[in-house]
């Protein structure tokens, strides 16, 4: 229950406080007054943003405290993870905007809280209809909402929608592992690709030599011609290494005629043994040097293998075997996601089951709820002078045969809250068609319209508080007095705080303020005033017929004061 308002620096407002001490309070004043600044005022204390050229005075803060009773205690409960204390189940809320720092500050009972936490309190116990409501009205998307909230499936709907978030994630799940999958088959496959590569031309360390043969023998011919001078030098009876042979024998046989003789004797040996070694060397080599084409052609063809395996998989064989290695442990550690795969198609089956189940179980609650509600609907506007219209609630569906969802084998759309669409619509008179709000409604019937869904929610409604912000718009005489009885009917269920400006819906209030404009030749302020009773006859006079002071006025106003005692 809001108990309290409190606004400083806003608007035309320098400084006011208003107390609600009743269940049906009712502010009016002049047009212009400033009755809209207090209605934005309370929205400030829940979030909303602020306008700064509202800003009165720019050199102080602009402040709005609201205190509402009765909390619930999960709301309670969040307020004190912030350290906020409290006696009973009232919470002082309030916004702190300074306009030099351009910062806002949230607090509860004077402990800095979030803003999340101040807009959680207010949709739980504060609801605002005005023009904007009503036009919401009009939009069809939020039909289903009004259905919803009158069928009491709201926490079924939020299920369902959790489970229908769920199913799409689980099918992007489905379609990520399957693109995985395709791109592991694809890495796989070039793995295998690559080992077989590469064990089919079966690399060896030693075959870099190969690249060396294959230099030597780009020069084959000159190195044979030159070993061969080299190899016909030294062989043979008349080579020069028999004849070093004989040389060094004869030089041996004269050592004995001089002892010192002995060193020419072994350098000489020494160079035969030498010139033998290579002899024999060159020999060895000559022999083994392969000039034959085909070993040419096989060297050839050998290196065109080994260079095709280094482009590809490294700069060396050894690089190459590494690389081989390394493909083999990473085709090894690739895991199938088949069996993620198939728990995870089985999952979605499983949850597209439970979504038809539970969209089949809630539309047929909404249309039971629908006729229900235009029941309700119905007799509520005849209360408010409507009796000759009729309202009616549309529920249909969209075919889909690619759904999964199927009803006497046909397929539907499936949407977040199921698969109804819902829309209400309204017939003018018994033999006229009922057509839909927007197209039939005028913003009286929609004022009325929205007063009777209400009245029919009120069971269901978890606000404490409805204010009505000029709800009447459209209507007068005897229609208007049908509507302040129905508001002031509602007041016994809720709080009900009613900004108005016809004297037939004030007369119903328990309690009666006044937002009075005061004009002097340095500024504009706007103050507010509760009323007496003899006040209250002047201001009800005053909306009858303009003037406060009119006998006629009065006693009407005092007639219509005493009517709404004896009702």
């Amino acid at each position: 229950m809001l108990k309290r308002i409190y606004v400083k620096n806003y608007a035309l407002i320098n400084e006011i406080s208003i107390e609600f001490d009743s269940n049906y309070s009712i502010i009016s004043g002049e047009t212009g007054a400033g009755k809209s600044i207090l209605i934005n005022s309370l929205l400030l204390a829940s979030g909303e943003a602020i306008d700064t050229t509202f800003v009165l005075d720019k050199e102080n803060p602009v402040i709005v405290e609201v205190t509402i009773s009765n909390i619930s205690q999960d709301l309670l409960d969040k307020a004190l993870e912030f350290g906020v204390e409290f006696d009973g189940l009232d919470l002082t809320v309030k916004r702190v905007y300074n306009p030099k720092l351009l910062k806002n500050s949230y607090y509860i009972n004077n402990v800095s809280v979030s803003k999340n936490l101040l807009e959680e309190i207010f949709s739980q116990n504060i609801e605002l209809i005005g023009q904007h409501e009503n036009q919401k009205l009009l939009n069809v998307s939020t039909h289903i909402d009004y259905l919803d909230s009158f069928a009491k499936i709201k926490g079924d709907v939020a299920a369902f929608s959790a489970l229908y978030k769920r199913l799409n994630e689980d099918q992007q799940q489905l379609v990520n592992f399957k693109k995985i999958k395709e791109e592991q088959e694809k890495r796989a496959d070039f793995l295998s690709y690559a080992i077989d590569e590469i064990e089919k031309i079966d690399p060896k360390i030693e075959e870099e030599n190969l690249y060396e043969e294959r230099r030597t023998l780009a020069h084959a011919e000159k190195i044979a011609l030159v070993l061969k001078e080299c190899s016909s030098f030294l062989q043979g009876e008349s080579g020069n290494l028999n004849k070093l042979f004989h040389l060094a024998k004869e030089v041996e046989q004269i050592i004995t005629y001089d002892k010192s003789i002995s060193n020419i004797y072994q350098s000489l040996n020494d160079a035969y043994i030498i010139l033998e070694d290579s002899s024999h060397a060159i020999t060895t080599y000559l022999e083994k040097m392969d000039f034959s084409e085909e070993h040419l052609a096989f060297l050839d063809d050998r290196l065109d293998e080994l260079e095709l395996l280094k482009k590809k998989y490294g700069k060396t064989i050894a690089e190459i075997l590494k690389t081989k290695d390394e493909y083999k442990e990473e085709l090894q550690s690739l895991t199938s996601l088949d069996d993620r795969i198939q728990k995870l198609g089985e999952q979605i089956s499983e949850e597209k089951k439970k979504i038809s189940q539970m969209a089949k179980l809630i539309s047929e609650r909404r249309r039971v709820a629908a006729k229900q509600l235009e029941l309700m609907v119905n007799e509520n506007l005849r209360k408010v002078g409507m009796e000759s219209s009729r309202f009616a609630v549309s529920i249909t569906y969209q075919e889909d045969e690619s759904s999964y969802l199927r009803i006497n084998d046909k397929g539907y759309r499936v949407y977040s809250f199921g698969i109804d669409q819902v829309e209400f619509g309204l017939s003018s008179g018994p033999s006229l068609p009922v057509k839909s709000l927007r197209k039939i409604a005028s913003g009286g019937e929609i004022s009325r319209i929205m007063l009777a869904i209400k009245q029919a929610l009120i069971e269901y409604e978890t606000t404490q508080t409805i204010i009505f912000d000029e709800i009447d718009t459209g209507i007068g005489g005897k229609t208007a007095d049908l509507v302040g009885n129905q508001i002031a009917l509602l007041s016994a269920e809720k709080q009900i705080i009613c900004i108005t400006h016809l004297p037939q819906i004030a007369s119903y209030a328990d309690d009666h303020f006044v937002v009075i404009k005061n004009t002097t030749e340095k500024n504009v302020e706007i103050s507010v005033k509760k009323l007496d009773t003899s006040s209250r006859i002047s201001e009800i006079a005053r909306m009858l017929s303009g003037q406060p002071d009119s006998e006629s006025a009065l006693s009407h106003a005092k007639e219509l004061l005493e009517q709404k005692k004896q009702k």
